[in-house]
């Protein structure tokens, strides 16, 4: 039985696709550094899925040619989260301040799907590590996300910009990986 197992998460759902090679590279050189003891499986958040790249192993040469063979993805999603501050300026100058707005409601969508993706693969890996006995560590490659919506500025006079917190899908994450005693690593890609 092992005494510590660690699951990688490369997240490609909320990492720029640079910061995405520069993370993977990093890896890399963490693979390289595996002591035989070490029992890794690595995991990535795509646009649609978690998916399991490999499964635990102390074979640090099959993860690294594992990670080689998997390639990275285009953040479509994450460039949708952003809204286009030249585009909403124009507008709001035309006086279209209702096309301004939807500009912001379409970005403020795609970022409520990146933040209740995330936080259930968050769940869904400490389901799967629940019945793992010993030490669990999950480090996540990540860009980051935000937790909130919509408190980033005063909403104009007219707007119908929701504002969110996510804290219900937040607490259930939080209270899943401590369930599972999982010890979280967030690292900036």
């Amino acid at each position: 039985v092992p005494t510590s197992v660690t699951v990688v998460l490369l997240d490609l759902l909320n990492t720029s696709w640079t910061d995405q090679l520069y993370a993977r590279k990093g890896l890399l050189k963490f693979l390289e550094q595996l002591q035989p003891q070490d029992r890794v499986a690595i995991f990535s958040l795509g646009r649609h899925s978690l998916t399991l790249l490999h499964d635990y192993t102390t074979d640090s040469s099959s993860l690294i040619a594992r990670l080689r063979q998997a390639t990275g993805e285009i953040p479509t999603e994450l460039d949708a989260s952003t809204p286009n501050t030249e585009a909403q300026s124009e507008l709001q100058r035309l006086g279209l301040d209702a096309l301004a707005d939807a500009n912001q409601r379409e970005a403020d969508f795609f970022a409520t799907g990146r933040i209740v993706n995330t936080l259930s693969t968050l769940e869904a890996i400490a389901r799967h590590l629940s019945g793992v006995p010993g030490r669990k560590n999950l480090i996540w490659l990540s860009g980051g996300f935000p937790l909130t919506i919509g408190f980033d500025s005063v909403p104009a006079i007219g707007s119908t910009r929701e504002q969110r917190t996510f804290t219900h899908e937040t607490d259930a994450a939080v209270r899943a990986l401590n369930d599972s005693g999982v010890a979280v690593y967030p690292v900036d890609a």
